[in-house]
């Protein structure tokens, strides 16, 4: 998990490792769908309670397109039903072209470079960084 705020934003990048192994029997999701609708709720409440200590703050949730786009796809969906309950402060990042060739499939120095860039963009897009 990466969280970090910077003039009024708060960035969180969570869930990557979640969908990377397939589910197990001991595992307390008993389908993919589960595992998603979990992954969901629990990542809504989340930001609803940074939202209540932090209600002046703008959300940018980060997430790989990476698996098929399953975490971009659901993280998506957060955002959505955010919106829908009435934060509508709140928008999504998603990477792509990671290589993940970092110890242990983490990401690399060039894949932190990556995402440096589209952070720094995406700053510079909505006027929150000035160079």
């Amino acid at each position: 998990m990466v969280i970090f705020t910077l003039a009024g934003k708060v960035m969180i990048g969570i869930g990557t490792n979640d969908f990377s192994t397939a589910l197990n029997a001991s595992d307390r999701w008993k389908t993919r769908a589960e595992l998603q609708q979990d992954y969901a709720e629990k990542y809504i409440h989340f930001v609803q309670a940074l939202q209540t200590r932090n209600p002046k703050a703008h959300f940018i949730l980060m997430a790989t397109d990476q698996l098929e786009g399953e975490i971009a796809t659901h993280v998506n969906k957060v955002v959505t039903q955010l919106k829908a309950d009435g934060l509508h402060k709140v928008d999504s990042i998603i990477f792509k072209g990671l290589e993940y060739k970092g110890c242990h499939w983490h990401p690399s120095a060039q894949d932190h470079e990556l995402l440096a860039k589209l952070v720094i963009d995406y700053l510079k897009a909505n006027k929150v960084w000035q160079t």
